[in-house]
């Protein structure tokens, strides 16, 4: 999923593969508490979509598109 993921990142599309070990505080800010977990945050922090498990590249899209647009996916 990391690199699924990492394959989005563009000038307005910070990723980050987080290390509960390492980054405890935002495993908690987010409430991440599956593997893998992908979560689609705004520019605000505002999580907009959040999937556990694996996710399809047209549904990290989709999210990332409304999330854009200040919408959320569910």
């Amino acid at each position: 999923m990391a690199l699924k993921v990492a394959a989005l990142e563009a000038e307005d599309v910070a990723t980050c593969d987080l290390e509960v070990s390492e980054q405890g505080e935002l495993h908690r800010r987010y409430r991440i508490e599956g593997v893998p977990m992908v979560v689609v945050a705004d520019g605000e922090g505002v999580v907009r979509a959040g999937f556990v498990g694996t996710v399809s590249s047209e549904e990290l899209a989709a999210a990332l598109a409304a999330a854009r647009d200040g919408r959320e996916i569910r």
